[in-house]
């Protein structure tokens, strides 16, 4: 975004709060010649304004710091929003009289890092403080994020293990998400003063994300051509795992080979590149948000 088109936004910014300030002293019409009262009415405004624009910038770096906690706390609400937007998932339920879940994990982290697609798979406590419940339900997931690219797009994989009874359960995300946009971030701090009530019962509640609206997916050719290729090499990478281990296991993995052509084809077709369904639609509704113009923060 150009400060051609920054310009109305900060107009807008400015106005509001020079309507705040004229409001704080319009008993006398003036601010030289304003009374007391109006003079500390003008002060609670500045520091008002000043207070919740550094409380929102605080709040945006807590948010985008959980993306390298050991422990994540969610209400009810999807967990790994501070990880980008979900452009891949996959689960997969089998039966099997030993539990392979474990191997299974080791497995996968040790081929995404023998391609060099992802350094480390670490573990994640992740918890859901809803109130409703009789008591916090932790679990256990798995964590690991590949480097950045040019346009400091990052891709973050979690996978998720599960035993139930004798069905043992697999699935995986993979999230991206982009650089800081200056234009989201200078939105986000201007508005502070104003949103504040509304950020509070969302924030209380574990439900304000502020991180997601401010990293952007780079746009342009390059940057979805970086996106859709790295996406399809991870989850490629983590299906394969999968496939092996359940066949070395004499699991029977029919089902999943017919799957894998339809969810992770690739057609070239007059220049055009389409992935599968799944993984491309999710592609699209991502690269549909990132703006025209980017400028960096």
């Amino acid at each position: 975004m150009k400060i051609k088109r920054k310009l109305p936004l900060i107009l807008t910014v400015i106005a509001v709060y020079l309507f705040l300030f004229y409001s704080a002293f319009s008993t006398s019409g003036n601010l030289l010649g304003a009374p007391l009262g109006s003079w500390i009415s003008i002060i609670i405004v500045i520091v008002y304004c000043v207070g919740t624009m550094r409380l929102a910038g605080w709040l945006y770096k807590k948010d985008a710091s959980k993306v390298f906690s050991e422990k994540l706390e969610f209400d009810r609400e999807f967990p790994f929003s501070h990880f980008g937007s979900d452009v891949a998932t996959f689960l997969h339920v089998f039966s099997h009289k030993t539990d392979i879940l474990e191997k299974m994990s080791e497995r996968i982290g040790a081929g995404l890092k023998e391609n060099l697609l992802i350094a480390d798979l670490s573990p994640v406590s992740v918890v859901d403080k809803d109130k409703e419940l009789p008591k916090e339900d932790k679990r256990s997931f798995y964590r690991g994020a590949s480097e950045p690219t040019l346009r400091e797009t990052t891709l973050t994989l979690i996978l998720y293990t599960e035993m139930i009874g004798r069905v043992q359960v697999v699935k995986w995300w993979v999230l991206c998400h982009g650089y800081e946009d200056w234009n989201a971030y200078f939105k986000f701090i201007a508005s502070a003063p104003l949103a504040l009530p509304i950020w509070i019962t969302p924030y209380l509640r574990k439900r304000f994300h502020p991180s997601t609206n401010i990293r952007t997916i780079h746009p342009g050719f390059y940057g979805g051509l970086d996106l859709s290729n790295r996406v399809r090499c991870i989850h490629n990478n983590v299906f394969d795992t999968l496939v092996s281990v359940l066949d070395e296991n004499g699991i029977d993995t029919s089902d999943l080979k017919m799957q894998r052509a339809s969810v992770m084809n690739v057609n070239v077709s007059g220049g055009n590149l389409s992935m599968g369904t799944v993984i491309q639609g999710a592609l699209n509704k991502v690269l549909t948000k990132a703006p025209a113009h980017a400028n960096k923060h």
